[in-house]
């Protein structure tokens, strides 16, 4: 539905959107998210985080805006969408770019994502479980069974 969507838009809206996600993205780069997303998916690498973030997203603002804030109280979020942490959301901004030709994708090649984003989440940061427990305790209640 996004790639759809997506191509009705101008090259220029386009690449305005792919920033404007990107952002969102590069802001959801948090450890308390980032335990949510260990909890839910038992273990969570680097790039499941980055599957994680992109699947918040798409679940829209009012998911984005818990993530980002209240990451415990993503529960009903994730409960709403059995799909938690999908891999292919993250490829639409390249499909879509190259869809629309070399003028598109020269523009979007100037926009680094790299540049943008943190080298280290953000937020409190956790190493253990119980650590993990006092940051996210609903979640923590809900989800801990899955942890490695």
């Amino acid at each position: 539905n996004l790639l759809s969507r997506l191509s009705k838009l101008s090259g220029a809206e386009s690449i305005d959107f792919h920033r404007f996600w990107a952002e969102r993205y590069c802001e959801l780069y948090t450890y308390p998210l980032w335990g949510v997303a260990c909890l839910v998916l038992g273990i969570c690498t680097n790039d499941d985080f980055m599957d994680w973030r992109n699947w918040v997203i798409s679940c829209g603002r009012d998911a984005y805006q818990i993530a980002r804030d209240s990451p415990d109280e993503l529960i009903p979020v994730i409960e709403r969408e059995p799909d938690a942490g999908m891999e292919g959301i993250g490829y639409i901004p390249q499909q879509d770019i190259e869809s629309r030709g070399e003028e598109c994708e020269e523009a979007f090649a100037a926009f680094d994502i790299l540049e943008i984003h943190p080298d280290e989440p953000t937020g409190e940061k956790w190493r253990t479980h119980d650590e993990l427990k006092l940051l996210l305790p609903k979640c923590y209640a809900r989800y801990s069974e899955r942890l490695w």
